[in-house]
């Protein structure tokens, strides 16, 4: 059910409303009116979650949930008069990304996997060794893999990030711990011996993409 504002333009509203998000908490501020003011708060799906009444410049809302949307509506009220509304949006910083792992698939791709948080979607970096400057490979919603470019593959080190968009702004959670992964290479095709001399022999073998070398054991 969808909470409905009901309202009554005979009072002056309240004005300037704005939100300090913390970890569990947002302490609503505004211009409030010389009536007392009142603050409605529901979640994305616009269930109500509370109603508060205040006389001061703010108020808190506590035990909110992570990665969670928000909006506050603020109006004045006067007995059974009310203002008319003004609303704000806002979101709780979400959990950080656990459970980061990797697979290869069939194409030889690397594929990362992690444990669902609550939130909008997932931003993909990668790094340049554990102590590289962070890459944006992309981000995706509604699932909990990636493919990873080939571009990118070189890389090696990889993380993930949470986030929830609530009106239009980005709020991040911490980024996950880093994982390394790498590709295995194919065996070299075609080794032959091409030569023989008294003195040693060639070896041949076709190049193996993505080989950084190549170790001869004896």
């Amino acid at each position: 059910v969808v909470y409905q504002i009901e309202e009554n333009p005979s009072l002056e509203p309240v004005s300037d409303l704005s939100a300090t998000v913390s970890s569990t908490k947002a302490k609503i501020t505004f211009s409030k009116t010389e009536d007392t003011t009142e603050l409605i708060l529901t979640d994305s799906d616009g269930k109500l979650i509370k109603t508060a009444t205040t006389d001061e410049e703010s108020y808190t809302f506590s035990s909110l949930s992570s990665g969670e949307r928000y909006t506050v509506t603020a109006r004045s009220k006067n007995g059974s008069k009310y203002s008319a509304s003004e609303s704000i949006a806002f979101a709780i910083k979400p959990e950080k990304v656990t459970g980061v792992k990797y697979t290869v698939n069939e194409n030889g791709e690397i594929v990362l996997s992690w444990n669902e948080v609550n939130s909008t979607g997932y931003v993909l970096y990668c790094y340049d060794g554990t102590d590289g400057e962070a890459v944006k490979m992309g981000s995706v919603k509604g699932v909990t893999t990636y493919t990873v470019p080939e571009k990118y593959t070189s890389y090696g080190v990889y993380s993930v990030r949470s986030y929830v968009n609530a009106d239009g702004k980005n709020t991040y959670g911490t980024v996950s711990d880093k994982i390394t992964a790498s590709v295995k290479v194919s065996a070299p095709a075609d080794f032959a011996v091409s030569s023989l001399k008294e003195t040693g022999f060639t070896l041949t073998w076709n190049l193996v993409k993505d080989a950084d070398g190549y170790e001869l054991c004896s």
